[in-house]
């Protein structure tokens, strides 16, 4: 696909040119800006009298629960975004019209496809993936990459193979499985006529029976970054994400405020569990 977005790395910096949707149901030139820190969205455009872009509310602070905007081949949905600039002024010459400028911090975004269904604040989520660099240092070395190892310098670098890739899985009341798995892949250097196998992990929630809104999707991240919080002592640092809608298999990119901004959404702060991965595996612990 021609633009395709792969990936939405958190503290990548990257623009995005769209239009945005606005309270007076209008579309205005807009452009996604992501640093190392945030993700903000500039949007200018022009109104009629009183035509109403922004609430009240919203100008003095409030959350915008949710935002749509969409370019040539995706949409984008902007969920908890909040004003930090706003400037209006008047025309000159143009008695009935002006011209505005709005910046907004972003805390959560996805994209999806600009021609499918999925283009409501109304859209559920089967499943949530999360690559860390803190839960890949939390695992260690384990008995499982050993064996995913042996298999790729034996065979080839297994794919689909659940058990092999599986370090370990839970099913939590019925409601949703939580696994960590690995992502098996090849990486070629045709330059230095090299090649190497990956497998870095990810942590998947796969929702049963019940698929959540966004708002569920937020409560289970929030209880990711606080569950790594009590085994670590540290905010989680995510390096990106991705949903998937049901009865889609391809996931889309997920981008999160980087992760110091969930300190203050972090349960159990003064929780503290003195445990790593290794005890799973019968290596010595230290604490």
């Amino acid at each position: 696909m021609l633009n395709e977005i792969q990936e939405i790395l958190i503290h990548e910096e990257r623009q995005f040119e769209i239009d945005i949707k606005l309270a007076n149901s209008k579309y205005y030139s807009a452009t996604v800006e992501i640093t190392n820190n945030n993700a903000t969205l500039e949007i200018f455009g022009e109104v009629s009298g009183n035509e109403e872009i922004i609430s009240y509310e919203h100008f003095k602070g409030d959350n915008i629960e949710y935002l749509e905007g969409v370019n040539s081949t995706y949409k984008f949905h902007f969920y908890d975004s909040s004003v930090f600039y706003y400037k209006q002024r008047s025309i000159y010459g143009i008695s009935d019209r002006s011209a505005f400028h709005i910046k907004l911090n972003i805390k959560y975004f996805h994209l999806s496809n600009a021609h499918s269904g999925s283009g409501s604040k109304n859209n559920i989520y089967s499943s949530i993936k999360i690559y860390s660099p803190t839960i890949t240092k939390w695992l260690g070395i384990t008995k499982k990459q050993l064996e995913i190892f042996k298999s790729s310098s034996k065979e080839k670098l297994p794919s689909k193979d659940y058990d092999l890739l599986c370090e370990f899985g839970i099913e939590i009341e019925n409601q949703f499985n939580f696994n960590i798995l690995y992502n098996s892949r090849w990486r070629r250097d045709y330059n230095g006529q090299n090649t190497t196998s990956e497998f870095p992990p990810s942590l998947n929630v796969d929702f049963r029976g019940h698929y959540p809104d966004f708002t569920g999707v937020k409560n289970i991240i929030k209880k990711i970054t606080s569950i790594f919080y009590v085994l670590t002592g540290q905010s989680i640092l995510i390096e990106k994400a991705y949903l998937c809608f049901p009865r889609h298999t391809k996931p889309v990119p997920l981008y999160l405020t980087g992760s110091s901004r969930f300190g203050n959404e972090i349960e159990n702060k003064d929780m503290l569990l003195c445990y790593n991965s290794d005890h799973l595996f019968d290596k010595e612990r230290r604490c």
